[in-house]
């Protein structure tokens, strides 16, 4: 947890004069650490069940997403932190939020099914998904 802290640290400092979302994780054995800034989410997906992992600074006024607290922005808000059992077979979705504000839940599992293949992509959609072996 203490490098996924420091690299936050770094990359506050580095944004100083800019602003930007962050979701990092460190995955162990049995377990995955999630840490968030900003509106970025994670999500565990194990079968037909998924669920976010911790929370974000986010929140929808007019259809549009706002951040409470990003990286660069001064806030007393700290990073949103969260530990989740794991298993072989599990998925973790670490996106934008143009994945889960854009379609919802039933997007970030079409996303992590590899099905999500729309026309034309959104701009700034993101998505990495690790499938636990």
């Amino acid at each position: 947890m203490q490098h996924l802290e420091s690299a936050f640290t770094a990359a506050r400092n580095e944004l100083a004069h800019f602003t930007a979302s962050c979701v990092a994780c460190v995955i162990d054995d049995d377990a995955v650490t999630v840490i968030n800034v900003g509106i970025c989410r994670a999500y565990h997906r194990r079968g037909d069940e998924l669920v976010q992992i911790g929370g974000d600074h986010a929140f929808v006024h007019h259809d549009a997403v706002v951040a409470r607290r990003l990286l660069g922005m001064h806030s007393e808000e700290p990073a949103v932190e969260a530990r989740v059992a794991i298993a072989a077979g599990d998925q973790l979705v670490l996106c934008t939020d143009t994945v889960w504000h854009a379609g919802g839940p039933e997007r970030v599992m079409s996303v992590a099914a590899g099905s999500d293949l729309p026309a034309q992509p959104l701009q700034d959609a993101a998505a990495i998904v690790v499938t636990l072996e």
